[in-house]
């Protein structure tokens, strides 16, 4: 199940990848933001994936060396970084933003155009909280991996705690 998993989100994100560079052709129309943020988006997947491919490669045990830590830890802290790109463009990028609010009651649902201060200070303030956790995340783990105490991603206890 884990390979399937990897090659969705590893196929997945390379297609944006490479349409944000233009290796895929597409008309700058069909972007709604700069190539950049697509190209920030399309990282999140494909790194996912290569993270969980390394689930899937190699051994509890291999997962668990030093060198294996550390790419452990740089895939994700790659992945928190790519993640917060887009919310921090769109809370505090230059030009005009358009956000769109929806509600579903049953089967009523309208749609209207959102504030674009609320948009960007909701985005924005998503962008930041997620940088800061990505921040200590970045300063916190190198010194866990160099003491012993980092913890393999795959080593998570996942037994039935009901």
């Amino acid at each position: 199940m884990g390979a399937a998993f990897a090659l969705i989100f590893l196929g997945a994100g390379l297609v944006i990848i490479l349409t944000s560079l233009n290796i895929i052709k597409t008309s700058e129309e069909n972007f709604n933001a700069p190539r950049f943020i697509v190209l920030a988006a399309g990282t999140v997947f494909f790194l996912a994936g290569l993270l969980i491919s390394l689930g899937v490669i190699f051994s509890r045990e291999e997962l668990r060396l030093p060198v294996m830590l550390w790419i452990q830890y740089l895939i994700s802290l790659a992945i928190m970084i790519s993640f917060c790109t887009p919310f921090l463009w769109a809370g505090f990028g230059p030009g005009d933003r358009e956000f769109q609010t929806s509600t579903i009651i049953g089967p009523v649902a309208t749609s209207s155009r959102g504030n674009e201060g609320f948009g960007r200070i909701l985005f924005g303030g998503v962008g930041l909280l997620c940088s800061l956790g990505a921040a200590f995340y970045a300063v916190k783990q190198p010194g866990k991996i160099m003491r012993g105490e980092f913890k393999s991603l795959f080593d998570q206890d996942h037994q039935d705690r009901s």
